[in-house]
């Protein structure tokens, strides 16, 4: 398991219902992690959310154009997930316009291809 540190943000596999169209699914899901039951391999995170679909895309023009994101303030907003949907824990978002960095972008992408590339859980 990854050493997660509280206060850190991380990216997650997404867990929609099965209502939601794949033209409204985001590529992965951010949260801040509150707590961690390092025994149980459970994270408690604040959910984060975007108005962008395509949140892994860095190619729009610039920082201006990537994913802002907002804390979550539907259901489920603070809750406990296994820390198996984890793809890569990252500091933070950035503190003014609330983004993602490249690096971690990159980090994310990596992950993802990764994930699906050998079917991993």
């Amino acid at each position: 398991m990854l050493n997660f540190t509280v206060g850190h943000c991380v990216a997650t596999t997404t867990n929609y219902t099965d209502d939601t169209s794949l033209a409204q699914m985001n590529k992965f899901w951010v949260a801040q992690i509150v707590d961690v039951d390092a025994s149980a391999s459970q994270l408690r995170v604040k959910w984060y959310s975007t108005g962008t679909i395509d949140n892994l895309s860095d190619t729009a023009g610039g920082r201006s154009n990537r994913a802002q994101y907002r804390v979550w303030t539907g259901a489920y907003r603070v809750e406990w997930i296994p820390a198996s949907r984890v793809l890569t824990q990252f500091d933070k978002l950035s503190d003014r316009s609330r983004i993602i960095g490249t690096r971690s972008l990159k980090q994310i992408a990596n992950a993802i291809t990764l994930k699906s590339t050998h079917n991993l859980p």
